[in-house]
């Protein structure tokens, strides 16, 4: 019995060394892999069994729920709200646009990998008033035809204001983001829905938005907008200009600075329930980014107009209060000598630095597509 004993445990011996001596072949002998790349699971529904390289999750995944990939970008879907989590993408002057890629060849169609019941169709948004909404834009994926039809997949739509908004102040940032390519080695550009409560007068908080489509299906329609944008700087690989921005989910004016939608990346964490980057954003980094961005959010407050509807829910969670307070105005506008520049992001930034520090953060001229080259 004993000798018996020792068979079997020597067996069960050999099995386990067996399967550590492997664990650590493979750790001495990595498979080699695209550098920069990480390794994401691929499949319909819950399937994690097959894997794959995409190239926008260099920084990490926000989350790992929903992942579904494209050719342009990756992006998670929420069937509770049947709205993109998030979109996340990676642009690079590198890439080469494709003759003859017109978003006139695209249609947008459902994501037949969702479930009927569970995913945003066609005929939801038919009637609603509310355009169908790109979070990762046409424009940014004309390397070839079917990345750009890959875009109209309504698993990377929301319903949004049209006029004054998707047509308008949106389109100048995603044309921001766009160029950012110009002076970076590459961007990263993470996009979604978010859903900020109003504040009663109680001291309570309620959450009120509308919906489209028809009962039990329904598509909520969400009161703002983020995107965080990472850009690599093409000198210093380690470095990198962040930035978090929230803006309502309706008509903007034109003139309002960009600069006033810059939020605290903590903060919108906290309010989308998402970790933005988390292969690069580091709490040093975080907490020199965000020290940033309450100076660039502020100057953004001095140089807006106190005209116009209120850009976010008074007292939010992204909206800074406990930092900011309303700047004194003179004549409707404060006057320019009195604009305090935000300071720069601090040593603690560990090579990141804000986004706004490129340029201030300065949007397109309105109708940029008229006044300049077309691009889509």
């Amino acid at each position: 019995m004993g000798v018996r004993n020792f068979g079997m445990g020597f067996a069960a011996g050999v099995v386990v060394g067996g399967a550590a001596s492997f664990l650590f072949a493979v750790k001495r002998r990595p498979e080699a892999r695209p550098a920069g790349l990480v390794v994401a699971p691929q499949g319909k529904g819950n399937d994690t069994s097959a894997f794959r390289y995409h190239p926008a999750l260099k920084y990490g995944a926000p989350s790992n729920h929903n992942l579904k990939f494209y050719t342009g970008f990756v992006a998670a879907f929420d069937p509770r709200t049947r709205n993109p989590v998030w979109v996340l993408e990676h642009l690079s002057s590198k890439k080469e646009w494709e003759e003859g890629v017109d978003r006139k060849n695209s249609e947008f169609y459902e994501d037949k990998d969702i479930e009927e019941r569970f995913r945003n169709r066609l005929v939801d948004f038919r009637g609603s008033g509310y355009d169908r909404g790109h979070l990762a834009p046409a424009a940014n994926h004309k390397d070839s035809q079917k990345a750009m039809d890959e875009t109209f997949v309504l698993s990377n739509i929301s319903p949004q204001v049209g006029k004054g908004f998707n047509r308008d102040y949106w389109a100048r940032f995603e044309k921001y983001v766009r160029d950012l390519t110009k002076s970076s080695s590459a961007v990263w550009v993470i996009t979604g829905p978010v859903w900020l409560p109003q504040k009663l007068k109680g001291g309570h908080w309620q959450m009120n938005y509308p919906m489209i489509g028809q009962p039990p299906t329904l598509v909520s329609v969400p009161t703002h907008f983020y995107k965080v944008v990472l850009a690599e700087s093409k000198d210093k690989p380690g470095n990198c200009m962040v930035g978090a921005f929230v803006m309502p989910n309706a008509a903007i004016p034109p003139d309002t600075p960009l600069t006033r939608f810059v939020v605290p990346i903590e903060d919108l964490e906290c309010a989308a329930g998402v970790q933005f980057f988390p292969g690069y954003i580091s709490s040093a980094r975080r907490n020199a980014l965000d020290t940033a961005a309450i100076d660039w959010r502020q100057y953004g407050m001095q140089l807006a107009k106190p005209t116009g509807p209120k850009l976010l829910p008074e007292g939010d969670s992204i909206s800074a209060s406990s930092h900011e307070s309303s700047p004194p105005v003179v004549d409707g506008e404060k006057p320019a000598s009195l604009v305090k520049q935000p300071s720069k992001t601090g040593p603690g930034g560990q090579g990141a630095i804000h986004l706004c520090e490129n340029g201030g953060c300065t949007l397109p001229a309105e109708e940029w597509w008229i006044k300049g080259p077309k691009v889509g």
